[in-house]
């Protein structure tokens, strides 16, 4: 189900209600494979799969992947109690970015 979607601030950073905690999108990313135009707008949607979901990838459009970039790391809990004693816990664990394009611009999907 889609747990938060919307419109990220000015400094494109921060994405807010991932487990009711605010992240890093540049710490979830990494640095970008393009360069950030300014006056653009970037959009975000958090998807939450149960633990009885499997872990695919879903796409919510028709797009080209560029890029792959896999981030080495733990497999720490992310719920929300475990996060408030080990801040950024999902730039710590580990994780697959995939970079492309769509019809809209760029777009990135993360696990």
């Amino acid at each position: 189900r889609i747990q938060d979607l919307g419109e990220l601030s000015d400094d494109h950073d921060t994405v807010w209600k991932i487990k009711g905690l605010s992240h890093s999108i540049m710490s979830f990313l990494g640095e970008p494979p393009h360069q950030r135009k300014h006056g653009s707008r970037y959009y975000y949607m958090i998807v939450y799969l149960t633990p009885g979901d499997y872990h695919r990838f879903h796409s919510p459009s028709d797009w080209t992947i560029h890029h792959r970039r896999h981030f080495p790391g733990n497999t720490h809990p992310v719920n929300p109690w475990y996060s408030i004693f080990v801040p950024g816990v999902l730039s710590l664990n580990e994780r697959i970015v995939l970079a492309g394009t769509w019809k809209g611009g760029h777009t990135y999907l993360g696990t």
